[in-house]
């Protein structure tokens, strides 16, 4: 999304090594109901219960994220944003930004994981 964020799945959440590698400081964890937050002693986590619904109202915790996001931007951070899969929730709320703000935005930074042989609170 930019150089301060990043979106993807519960694959890419789980491997330390690779957030690290990214310079990952900050995790929003959409479908905390799902994925629970896998480093907490390691990372600074939002954690929301989202339902992979169409009929699911991001609205609710938009600004509460975007708060989150820009206080880990003027710290220096980079956020990760994850959802199960990486394709609904939290391209959602990335999405939902937009309008005035749409220098959050670039392409190609999304963090994918490597092959292998898966309501607010901070």
């Amino acid at each position: 999304i930019t150089d301060f964020m990043y979106v993807g799945g519960a694959a890419v959440a789980q491997d330390p090594e690779l957030l690290k590698a990214h310079g990952i400081t900050h995790i929003v964890n959409c479908a905390a109901d799902a994925c629970r937050n896998y480093f907490p002693n390691q990372f600074t986590y939002m954690k929301l219960h989202l339902l992979d619904s169409a009929g699911e109202d991001l609205i609710h915790v938009l600004y509460e994220v975007i708060e989150f996001v820009e206080q880990c931007r003027k710290a220096g951070g980079t956020v990760f944003i994850h959802c199960h899969q990486g394709v609904s929730r939290s391209t959602s709320l990335t999405s939902q930004k937009g309008g005035g703000a749409a220098a959050w935005f670039r392409p190609g930074c999304s963090i994918s994981a490597p092959p292998r042989s898966r309501r607010t609170q901070t």
